[in-house]
Order: structure tokens, then sequence, then C-alpha cells
């Protein structure tokens, strides 16, 4: 700038004798008036080129301003950027460091140039470093020495440049610190020979990383571990994460169901329920019920599912969580367990019932006994007559005992049987009897386990299943009859609320009929339901065959789809051998003067019992409720030999009555009676206080064979 203004002062100069020669031009020879004008043209045009020249000057003033500017700007961009940046020279000696980069080594940024780059890397990878570093240099110079490769091409200057590498992961070792790992980005400048003349690396510290990486590892390790299903999917449906109790839950690996649309893979196509769950998430931010399922299997399950919305920074909806547990076992066995309860209720219900008919049919038959032995040398006809009488009694005590079997599962004489039999009966009638369009199809394993049972019991269980199948089949089908052996595991007693770990004899009665609504499942075993017209039943089938069922120590299960069919299962335990019992003419026993005191309220049956004992050789005191039954024992306390007390007697509590005879005599013997066979009171008398228990109605031999047993019993 300074020579522009000296020369300046010059043309100013000679400006001046310019002018004075001009001045003097006239004089001179027209020669020297030519040089002059000449003269004065190039000091014109100089002029100019003076001007063009300040112009040029005041530019690269301002463009080596502007170039002085960036390389600050650059400066500090490299001082102060976030990740740490190194320059090195083709042998990696350190040349330039940033801020960062001195952070992360802890070591002042005025000390580091010069120094070897691998130094700083952790001494245990330091040799596969060095291996690494000069497998990638050696390939970026033969790029260079044939001039192709990932670079730019040669400037004016011969020189290129390209990257090496990215997200070369290795270790450092800082100044007085903990190794840790970094991420390098490399980039290098070669000369036209190959010769490498300068590198940049990029380095960003993976601690943070690293340590999400963990956590997040350690999240998801979590939720493997959890029993749920818990999955994710994009608002679109897509699924973007599984865990492994979807898998358990649902039998689709992750690669499986990833991508996959949540709704087509595990829901029935025309439910609505998975629509409706999405809306309320969508709206509310959360839902939570129960929803249908399908497994990869095609089995159906029940879930109790919970959304939840998931939301950005912003506020903006970006996923659906989701988490699903299976519940449906744990349904059946609240199916099961509903189902329980309400048979126990009807028990309940009908006890009262069966107790009154007890009172009944009791004296009857006894009465009609004590009858034919008073008056057997009467006519032939009035004895026919009181034949008719005993029968007619037996006959109420037996349909008194079939009610009993039905509500509480009362046990009768059974015997070791195989169910093989029972179903051949069944094949023969149905054979005979059903409509021809019925094809029946037997199948029973051939070494099918022994069962304790009554035949006939289970014959009409099987028959009266068999015959809902045929009336379910009006335009025909197939009615499969199978049974099979079956142990019962740990797993399957937790399915059955009813199961124990135990082997079962499984008879299955299956239809391809019309099928049972889902809503009437429940209540097909519930008396006097029925969907059949008033003609063809009264709705007490299913309940007799559940309690004969149940009276054997079983338990049933059922499925039905519309359209497709039912199936019934009978699970009937298993036994290793039982003693038939039949029945034998034997002489009753009789007692010899001993003091019966009978304690009821009901007269007819109190008269009844005097009378049989009488005539079996026993005295009798009679009392008709509690208060007097503890006074007569206390006046003949050293007579009586057994109390024989009905614990239904409703003015003061039986059990009371019981403890206070045993609080005046601890040898008192005791034998209760009922007709209430769901009585709690008994299961604890018959354990402590009494020493033994009659369940009414029931006959004179069981009262005579009882009581001979107790008085005579040391």
């Amino acid at each position: 700038m300074t020579d522009i203004c000296e020369f300046e002062n010059w043309m100013e100069s000679a400006q001046g004798r310019l002018e004075q020669i001009q001045k003097d031009a006239d004089q001179l020879q027209p020669e020297s008036q030519e040089i002059a004008a000449e003269l004065s043209t190039s000091m014109e045009e100089l002029h100019v080129a003076v001007e063009e020249l300040r112009l040029q000057n005041e530019e690269l003033l301002v463009s080596r301003l502007q170039l002085e500017q960036e390389r600050q700007r650059y400066q500090e961009l490299f001082d102060f950027a976030p990740d740490g940046y190194i320059v090195t020279n083709g042998e990696a000696i350190i040349q330039e460091v940033n801020h960062s980069a001195a952070q992360l080594l802890n070591v002042s940024q005025k000390y580091l140039p010069g120094k070897p780059l691998d130094i700083f890397v952790y001494l245990p990878d330091r040799d596969l470093f060095n291996r690494q570093w000069l497998d990638i240099t050696t390939e970026f110079t033969q790029a260079c020495e044939t001039s192709s490769g990932d670079f730019d091409e040669f400037d004016g200057n011969d020189y290129a440049t390209g990257k090496l590498i990215d997200n070369w992961e290795i270790r450092f070792q800082p100044r007085q610190g903990e190794p840790f790992a970094i991420a390098v980005s490399l980039s290098a400048t070669c000369n036209a020979e190959g010769h490498l003349t300068k590198l940049l690396w990029l380095i960003r510290d993976l601690r943070s990383v690293k340590r999400a990486e963990a956590t997040i590892q350690q999240q998801a390790a979590f939720l493997d571990m959890a029993t749920d299903a818990i999955w994710v999917q994009n608002l679109e449906g897509k699924i973007l994460y599984w865990n492994q109790g979807a898998e358990k839950i649902y039998g689709w690996k992750t690669e499986e169901a990833q991508q996959q649309l949540g709704y087509q893979l595990l829901c029935d196509p025309a439910s609505r329920q998975g629509r409706t769950a999405y809306k309320a998430t969508a709206a509310q931010g959360y839902w939570r019920g129960e929803l249908q399922k399908i497994t990869k299997s095609g089995q159906e399950i029940l879930v109790e599912s919970h959304w939840t919305l998931g939301l950005d920074s912003e506020g903006i909806p970006q996923y659906i969580l989701i988490v699903d547990n299976d519940i449906t076992e744990k349904k059946q066995l609240e199916q099961q367990l509903f189902q329980a309860q309400r048979l126990e209720s009807l028990g309940s219900l009908a006890g009262g019932i069966v107790h009154d008919l007890s009172n009944i049919f009791n004296p009857i038959v006894a009465v009609s006994q004590l009858l034919k032995i008073q008056f057997s040398n009467s006519e032939q006809q009035t004895l026919e007559m009181l034949d008719i009488l005993e029968a007619s009694g037996k006959h109420g005590v037996a349909l008194v005992q079939k009610i009993l079997q039905f509500i509480q599962g009362v046990e009768v004489d059974r015997i070791t049987m195989q169910l093989s039999a029972v179903i051949d009966e069944i094949q023969a009638i149905a054979t005979r009897t059903f409509p021809e369009s019925i094809e029946l199809r037997i199948n029973i394993q051939p070494d099918l386990w022994l069962i304790c049972g009554d035949f006939n019991q289970l014959y009409q269980v099987i028959l009266n299943l068999c015959i809902n199948a045929r009336d379910a089949m009006p335009d025909g089908g197939i009615l499969k009859i199978s049974a099979y052996n079956l142990f019962g595991n740990q797993k399957f007693a937790q399915r059955y609320l009813a199961a124990e770990v135990k082997p079962y004899v499984v008879v299955t009665i299956s239809d391809t009929g019309i099928g049972i609504p889902k809503e009437n499942l429940d209540r097909i075993f519930d008396p006097f339901f029925t969907t059949k017209d008033r003609d063809m039943g009264t709705g007490l089938g299913l309940s007799t065959v559940l309690g004969l069922v149940k009276s054997h120590g079983g338990f049933l299960e059922v499925s039905s789809k519309m359209g497709q069919g039912t199936q019934f299962q009978v699970f009937l335990p298993v036994v290793d051998w039982v003693d038939s019992i039949t029945s034998k003419d034997e002489e009753l026993p009789t007692g010899n003067g001993e003091l019966i005191l009978v304690v009821d309220d009901q007269d007819v049956i109190s008269q009844t019992n005097k009378n049989l004992l009488k005539n079996y050789g026993y005295r009798v005191l009679r009392a008709n409720d509690n208060r007097k039954a503890i006074k007569l024992y206390i006046q003949h306390r050293s007579e009586i030999s057994l109390v024989l007390i009905d614990i239904t007697i409703p003015s003061i509590d039986s059990t009371t009555t019981i403890y206070t005879l045993r609080e005046i005599n601890p040898q008192v013997k005791i034998v209760a009676v009922s007709g209430l066979r769901s009585d709690h009171a008994i299961a604890e008398m018959t354990a402590r206080q009494v020493k033994a228990f009659l369940p009414k109605p029931y006959t004179s031999e069981e009262l005579l064979k009882t009581l001979h047993s107790v008085i005579h019993e040391d």
C-alpha cells in the first residue's frame, strides 16, 4: 500500500513536468510536439492503471481479512468442537490437537505436538492397533499411487485427500486414568508420489454410549425375564420390539414377529376388539381390558392387555407399548370354581329337602320290617301288602340316596372294573337305537387301567352324554367314544381345578353337531337348564352326570364350537385293586338289655327306632330335644350304654350337647345321625367326639350293626 502511494506522488510530479512541456510545445519543432502528445496519452493510461491497481489492492486487503476471520473461526471450531480432533503426519506423530482431544488424553495441548499417537493407545491393544493402522494406510497409499479409490482428485499442488475408515473402535489410555473406548474416523492426505502427508483423526468418546448400551441390554434382559408378553408397535401397527415372554405365549420368534402388523399376526380379522383398544389408547393414552388372541399354532387364548401410548419430548405420539398376560387357564379355573360353588349352594339348598325325605322314608321302612315280624303268622295277603310297603319304602330310600349322590357325591358300594365293559354296552344299545345317519366310532386303549366304580352309574353317565350327542346331530354326523390312560402330572393338576397328580382313565364323547353357544357353556350343568323342547328333556341329565362323576372322585371337561361339534371328557381316578363287595344274607346283631338314649325331634323316627331296638334286645329312653337329653343322661348316667343323637335338632346346638355329655362322662359312647352330609360339624365330631356317624336315611341293618360295633368296641 505504501509503494502505491509513492508511485502516485511520482505520477503527480511527472504530470506537472508533462504540463510544463506542453506549454513549451508551441515553441518546439513539430516532431517534439508529437512526442509531447504521446507522453500525455501515456500518462492518462498510467493514471487509469494506477486506479485499477488501487481497487485491486483494496479487494486483496478485504480478502485477506476474510481469510483471517475464516482461519480464526476454523481454529475456534477445531479447538472447541465436542469431539476430539488430532492432526498427525504420515508417521502418526501428533502435530496439532484440539481442546476436547487434550481433555480425553488428560494432557495439556501444548505438550502433545511431537508425541507418537500410539503411546496413548491402551497397551494390551497397541500391537493390534498398529497392525490395523498399517493395513489401512497401506491400502490408501496404493489407491493414491494408482489415482483411484475413495478420495478426491489431485489438486493443483498434486495433493489428494480421502476418508480411510469410519467408526474404528479402539481403546485409549489417558494419563492417570482408566482406559476407555473411542470411535475413530480417519481421513488422510497424500502427494502425487503416494506418500502420506497428513492424517486427521476424529475421536468420539464411547463411554456414555457403552453405558447406555449396557443399560438398554440390562433393561432388555429384565423384559425378557418377565413372563408377560411385552411388545412395542408403531402407530401403523408394525411390531418394533418383541420380548421372550411374547415368544412363549404366542409362539412367534422375535425375527418372525418384528415388522409384522400386530393385529394381523395375533387377532381374528373379524374381531373389532383390537381396533377398539387402539382407538381408546390414541384418545386417552391408555387402555386396559381382555382380548381374544390367536397363537402361532392357531390356539385361541384370552389375555389381559395393557396399552400405553409413547410420546416423544415434544408430546407427539410415536409408539404403543403393549403388555399381555395370558389368563386363559385362570379364567377356566375361575369358571370351574364358580360352577363348583353354584353346585355347592344347590347342594346346601337341596340338603334340607333330603333331610325331610329321610325323616319320611326312614320310619316307613323300619315300621314295615317290624310289622312283618309282629304279624309273621298273618294271612298271606297281609304279608304281601307288608312286602309292598317295605319295597316302596326301600324304593324311596334308594331315591333319596341317588339325590344324595348327585348333591354330595355319596360313596356307594363299588367294585374294581374296566370301563370297556360299560362302553361295550353303550355301543350295543346305540347301534340298535340311534339313527343310521349317525356314524359310531369306538376307540378303546387295549390295556385300559382299572377303576373303582358302579357299573350302572357309569353306564348312565356315558349313555346320557351319547344321547345328548345324538340330539345335537339331527341331520346325522359322527359320534366318537374313546377311552385311554392318562397320568396327570403337576401341569395337568394346575390346569384343572379338580385334578390331582395321579393316574386317570379318560373317556371322551365327541360329536360333529351344532355345538353349544359360548354363553351357555357355564350353565349346561345347572339343574333344569335345557335348550331342548319341553318334551325332549327336563334339564337334569347333565346335572346328574356331573354328580355321578364327582361321586366317583372324577371330574368333567367340556369344549364346543358352534357348527363344529362338542366334546365331553370324563376323568376317572385309577385304583390298583379294590375288593369287590357283595351283599349276603346274615343274621342281624342283637342287644343284651343295654339302655340306649335316642335323641330326635321327629317323633315318628324316635318311636320307630324305639320299637326296632326293643325287638332286638335293647332298652330305650327317648328325648325330643337336647335339654331333655342332657337331663335324662344325668339321671341315668350309670345305665346308659350309648347315645343315638340327631345333630340337626334346632334347640340347643347339638355340638354343645355332645360336648356337655362328654363333660359329664368322658367315656360316653355317641352315635351321630344327620340327613345333611354337608354339615361341617360332622367331620369334627366324627374325629373327636363321637364314635360313629349314620347318614339318613339308614336301614335297620345299618343301625343295628353300628350300635353293636360301638357298644362292643372294647
